[in-house]
């Protein structure tokens, strides 16, 4: 089942949030030559394949935070072990976007080896989960749950985000006795589309997992082929023995880490509810953002084309953005910067946010 040459062909393409179309046409075309029904709406890609009551679904996104260079440049590098992008013309690594091009690869498999399945390639998530915000939800009304493969390593199942419960107990104890076969075990995570998904009602149980990527969203990225086929067969294990419905509502009240995507992008739809907005005002983001030191009022006047820093506090042009992988947050590249070279003080001003939530 696992095709190293189909994901080295994958992880050639490449891929920037806002410039994706390479990555779109490289989807199409296969699924062109699996015969595989599909539908473009927003710049997603949704595609079904079978004729039965109720589907496994599998999601992925197409951007990755990586510089498209010059194509004669870009060389995927690999050994029997693990892959990684190459710059030919800087003679030093370029990143892969295994993030979330092993989430590609994963999707286009399940599509070929299952006879029934529903699969989504979201555009721009990089950047606040843009495509998954305007996903068509009723592609979903006949799937039994949502998975996805976008979290670095090799064992984590995220049942958790931000707070916010992400699967029914029946799906969570079914699917326990098969991830520990894998080596996997329940983790909390951070955003991604079907986090999304869960926020915006798609009403079944979702998770998200680590498939064999590390150090994401840098030069060094790599892609481990044993840690990804791992997750390919748990994937496809958990996707053809689940075949109940796992119905799950998602309590948005307990959730708590959504201010940290407010406004990248344009993705600001906490700080532009309003209270008579009866499906977000569960819970006081304007307090939540306070604790934070976030500037609601700055949040409230975005342009589409601009961001908050999360540490900085100022208004940056949205091409001005980085994420800062382990604290789940977005700042500006002079911040960026200062956090690269200095660990010392990223840990001190995450103790002190965590003094703050405290």
């Amino acid at each position: 089942m696992f095709n190293k040459q189909l994901l080295i062909d994958i992880l050639s393409v490449q891929s920037e949030t806002y410039n994706s179309v390479d990555m779109e046409n490289f989807i199409m075309d296969r699924l062109d030559e699996m015969n595989i029904d599909y539908v473009m709406d927003n710049g997603n890609i949704y595609a079904a394949k079978g004729g039965a009551d109720s589907y496994p679904c599998i999601v992925s996104h197409m951007d990755t935070v990586h510089k498209i260079i010059p194509q004669d440049r870009f060389k995927i590098m690999h050994d029997d072990y693990c892959a990684m992008g190459f710059d030919r013309g800087l003679n030093m690594p370029s990143g892969c976007g295994g993030d979330d091009k092993v989430g590609i690869f994963v999707c286009l498999t399940m599509l070929k080896h299952l006879d029934n399945v529903k699969v989504v390639f979201f555009r721009d998530e990089e950047v606040g989960c843009v495509g998954s915000s305007d996903a068509m939800l009723e592609f979903f009304d006949d799937v039994r749950f949502i998975l996805q493969c976008d979290r670095k390593g090799n064992k984590d199942f995220v049942n958790n985000i931000f707070g916010l419960d992400l699967q029914s107990s029946d799906f969570s104890n079914d699917v326990l006795t098969i991830i520990k076969r894998y080596g996997y075990e329940f983790s909390d995570g951070g955003m991604t589309d079907v986090y999304q998904l869960a926020l915006d009602g798609v009403g079944v149980s979702v998770a998200n997992m680590s498939c064999g990527y590390y150090n994401p969203h840098s030069d060094d990225e790599i892609v481990v082929f044993d840690d990804v086929n791992n997750c390919m067969l748990m994937v496809y294990e958990i996707m053809t023995t689940m075949t109940d419905t796992y119905k799950h509502k998602a309590d948005r009240s307990y959730a708590y880490g959504t201010g940290y995507y407010s406004g990248y992008g344009g993705y600001n739809k906490w700080s532009n509810t309003t209270a008579n907005d009866k499906k977000y005002d569960s819970y006081d983001w304007d307090s939540y953002d306070s604790w934070l030191g976030l500037d609601t009022k700055k949040k409230g006047s975005l342009k589409d084309d601009e961001f908050l820093c999360d540490d900085c506090n100022n208004v940056h042009k949205v091409g001005d953005a980085e994420y800062l992988q382990d604290f789940d947050a977005i700042v500006c590249k002079s911040c960026f910067d200062i956090y690269e070279k200095d660990m010392y003080t990223a840990q001190k001003h995450i103790k002190n946010n965590q003094k703050q939530l405290n």
